[in-house]
């Protein structure tokens, strides 16, 4: 019972959170394997109870497996496309305007922000 709540409570909380800005964009893809851990142990839970014995192991193995293999693809699969397909995207770019923000107002740093943002 306190599994299935903890899921659904954290399936509503990335769905909620799945449309903001781009330095959020996991929370997309773990709204998607909470999705999928859900509907597995809801075939899971009729399955299990079904079966007896060694079977029973055997259920809970293939759902664990199933759950955990979703979330490593989900989760991992655009992280490993990058840096497999793209090398060239994963580089982190130093900014001389980033770094010396301590002179400059509030308003100045979000407009710099931004500006970084879109490049």
């Amino acid at each position: 019972g306190y599994v299935m709540c903890f899921m659904i409570l954290s399936t509503v909380l990335s769905y909620q959170v799945r449309k903001l800005p781009s330095n959020f964009q996991e929370a997309r893809y773990i709204c998607f394997a909470q999705i999928i851990a859900i509907i597995v142990l809801i075939a899971f839970v009729p399955s299990y109870f079904v079966t007896a014995g060694i079977w029973q192991k055997f259920c809970i193995g293939i759902a664990t497996q199933i759950i955990s293999f979703s979330f490593l693809m989900l989760v991992f699969s655009k992280k490993v496309e990058i840096v497999v397909l793209y090398p060239e995207r994963n580089k982190i770019v130093f900014e001389k305007d980033k770094i010396n923000t301590l002179d400059m107002t509030r308003k100045e740093r979000r407009q710099s922000f931004l500006v970084a943002q879109h490049c």
